[in-house]
Order: structure tokens, then sequence, then C-alpha cells
């Protein structure tokens, strides 16, 4: 994992043509399932699974042997199961990088501080451990935020999006345990709230 430019543009993780077809290869897969993550492949370029069922891997991790059958050829995306599996694993996925300015000071450089925290074609992923009453999938439509817990899954580095974009590490931290996870959901339903309201005054607003 490298530590590319914050200020970099939204496309500065598209690829070549040319490397178009190397999603992941079983050696990526393997350094996130050291990590104590749950993977499971993805289609090309996709974000469906490319197996026929991937519950079971919400209550246990692959083998080393499926992780060969699954990313030896290298043409497949990969994706983090995120919930106890994952070591009480949610991610924060945000469409909008100025609503991570909206909820705290310092936006997606405050996450990079802290925790992993994953590029998207559009925002971020933030990477938290949490006690397992907060391992909830939620939505915050508003703000355009996902939050992905138990029964849910977020797509990896370094897959590639289907426009032809990476999915990249911004840091190399270990995820944090984030004790206050409940009190930054408030936050975020706060927020949303005031923002559906903001969103509906603003084309009328004059300075």
């Amino acid at each position: 994992m490298t530590e590319p430019d914050p200020s970099a543009s939204e496309d500065s993780n598209s690829i070549s043509h040319s490397n178009l077809k190397v999603s992941v290869t079983y050696e990526k897969a393997k350094r996130l399932a050291e990590k104590g993550f749950s993977v499971i492949p993805i289609k090309p370029m996709d974000k469906v699974p490319a197996i026929s069922s991937w519950k079971e891997f919400q209550t246990r991790k692959p083998s080393d042997a499926e992780l060969h059958e699954w990313f030896d050829d290298g043409n497949k995306n990969i994706a983090i199961v995120c919930g106890k599996i994952s070591g009480d694993l949610v991610v924060v996925d945000s469409d909008d990088p100025a609503i991570l300015d909206f909820l705290a000071d310092g936006g997606i450089a405050k996450f990079r501080e802290r925790t992993l925290v994953v590029k998207t074609r559009k925002g971020y992923h933030a990477y938290f451990r949490v006690s397992e009453s907060l391992l909830q999938n939620r939505r915050f439509d508003n703000l355009k935020i996902d939050i992905k817990g138990e029964g849910g899954y977020v797509v990896a580095p370094p897959s590639i999006h289907r426009e032809g974009t990476r999915y990249e590490f911004l840091n190399d931290k270990d995820v944090e345990f984030n004790e206050k996870f409940d009190e930054f959901l408030r936050v975020l339903e706060q927020k949303d709230y005031e923002f559906k309201y903001a969103k509906e005054v603003l084309p009328y607003w004059e300075p």
C-alpha cells in the first residue's frame, strides 16, 4: 500500500487499457486475508459476487485453496465482508467528499490520520472496528453515506470499477477501534435531517 497525494484528482487512480484485465491477484487477496478480513470474489469490473452464494463467508473465512481458485487467474475484483467475521468491521461509505467536510473539520484527512481509508471512484471508504451492538447496516440518503456492517460487504483494492478506475488504499493504517461510533452515528442522523431541509431551502436562498 502506498501513500499517494491526497490532492490528486478523481481520475488519479485511472489505469491504462493494457492493464485493464489485471484486477486482483492471489497475492493481493492473501494479503487482505492475512489482515483478518473475510474476502469474496467479485465479477470483473463489477460489484456483484462471482460465486453462487457469499453468505457462508459471513461466518467463516475462505481457505487458501479457495483464494487460489478465485484469484489465480487475476481477472476478478475482490470484496471485504463486514461484520463480526472481519473483526467487528464497519465501513463508512461516502460518495461525496464535500459531505465529509460538512461532518468533520479536516474532512477525509481527519479519517486518514486515524484509520484505514480507501479511495473509490467517487468518494471514500473509512474502516472501523466497533462494538457488536453497532454492526448494523444503515443508510443516510441526504448525506449519501452508507454504513456497511453485518450482512454487508465493500469492494476493496485493487479492484477495478466498471468505469476504469482502481480502488486504492490511501494509507496503511491498522483499522481503528472506534469506541465513540455510537456518537458518530447520532451526528450522522442529525446532519442527515439538517441536510434534507438545507437542500430544500438553498435553491430559494439569496445572499
